[in-house]
């Protein structure tokens, strides 16, 4: 992996390694571990991650003494000879040259996992670097090292210096990137409306492979919109987007869930919410403690969406319409309906679902009601100071 690249940044750390960690250590996920451990072994090897492979416990990774005891004497002669080049170009070469040298040891530290040392680093390296697009690049490497350790407030103090040094003069690429990095942090701490909006700005312009490949950050895209997006903005944001439609033709799982909730076909939106689920969200790092949240909310989406067209359903219709089972959809009512998420009453008696939608414009008379004696009481006490 290259420390350096003058089109893309490096994907350092390599963030591919803490998903991997995750799905070791789910045992839900059993069925995934072995290409996990594949790919957790793949990539420690390649990079020589010897403290990151010290981190782990060797019921993830059974190979790790033997790893660290490899790769331990190759990143200290690595580092050996990165401080030579420093101590050399302090002694003969220009700053320039002296901050090249502490930048590639920040990411050096940051390639093989070194977290403590990888920060300190990374900071030393931007307080010696002069150029606007520089810091931008390692304070970006900082928020992919806070995804890299799940470390939050690393991610969410970093996000703010780099929109700062965007705002100071980030070029449009680099304002690009900062979208996609802000849109995975939304979606992992469950905003998904901030994230649809970050990643559709740079659907079209993706660049940032160093923190996810371009097809997952196009599957992410559609769910997060799914979820955040009205069916309008829905059908002409992502479903007829051209890097959505080219994806679609390989997955049509997201073709399946895109399309069946604008088409109102609920049965298989419902089929495919639950194959969404068990494929993308719970054994996503960023999305699976968000699962089961995600998974309720699209089906009161779906209710609430077909209930606005009748005024009233017998339940055996609706269970008949979702591809489910009239007690599912008795237990998921008599929930949801206290709750206040569906407008709505289900009578037992007939077995009928009656649309209870409130009224808008007698709910905005009352508002304006409410506003006006405000105002009123406001006006009478300020003429009784004036009086």
């Amino acid at each position: 992996m290259s420390l350096t690249d003058s089109d893309n940044l490096p994907a350092i750390p390599n963030l591919e390694l803490p998903q991997s960690v995750f799905i070791l250590q789910s045992e839900n996920l059993s069925h995934l571990h072995e290409e996990a451990h594949k790919t957790l072994l793949a990539g420690i090897q390649n990079d020589e991650m010897a403290p990151f492979a010290a981190t782990l416990p060797t019921s993830i990774l059974p190979e790790r003494d033997a790893l660290v005891t490899q790769f331990s004497k190759a990143n200290d002669a690595v580092l050996k000879e990165i401080e030579q080049s420093i101590a050399q170009a302090t002694e003969n070469e220009g700053e320039s040259e002296i901050s090249e040298g502490i930048r590639k040891r920040a990411m050096y530290y940051a390639r093989i996992g070194d977290k403590s040392m990888s920060i300190d680093s990374i900071t030393t390296a931007i307080e010696k670097t002069a150029g606007i697009g520089s810091k931008i690049d390692l304070t970006l490497t900082l928020i992919r090292l806070g995804m890299f350790f799940s470390d939050f407030n690393l991610v969410v103090q970093n996000i703010a210096t780099a929109k700062t040094l965007v705002e100071q003069g980030g070029d449009w690429d680099r304002r690009n990137r900062l979208k996609v990095y802000i849109g995975l942090h939304a979606a992992s701490i469950r905003d998904f409306k901030l994230a649809s909006t970050q990643f559709l700005d740079t659907l079209s312009t993706f660049t940032s492979t160093e923190l996810i490949n371009y097809d997952q950050f196009v599957i992410y895209t559609v769910i997060v919109s799914v979820f955040a997006l009205d069916r309008v903005d829905l059908k002409t944001k992502v479903i007829n987007a051209p890097e959505v439609v080219a994806l679609m033709h390989t997955k049509p799982l997201i073709r399946n869930f895109a399309n069946s909730l604008y088409d109102c076909d609920y049965a298989l939106l419902f089929k495919s919410l639950a194959e969404i689920e068990e494929t993308y969200l719970k054994p996503s790092v960023y999305l699976h403690q968000h699962s089961r949240y995600y998974t309720r909310e699209i089906r009161i989406r779906a209710y609430a969406q077909l209930l606005e067209s009748y005024k009233s359903l017998n339940i055996s219709s609706l269970a008949k319409a979702f591809g489910v089972s009239e007690e599912f959809i008795d237990k998921e009512f008599s929930k949801l309906i206290p709750a206040g998420r569906l407008h709505c009453v289900l009578d037992k008696v007939t077995n009928v679902v009656e649309s209870n939608r409130p009224d808008s414009r007698n709910k905005q008379y009352q508002q304006v009601v409410q506003n006006g004696d405000v105002l009123l009481n406001s006006i009478q006490k300020l003429a009784r100071v004036l009086n």
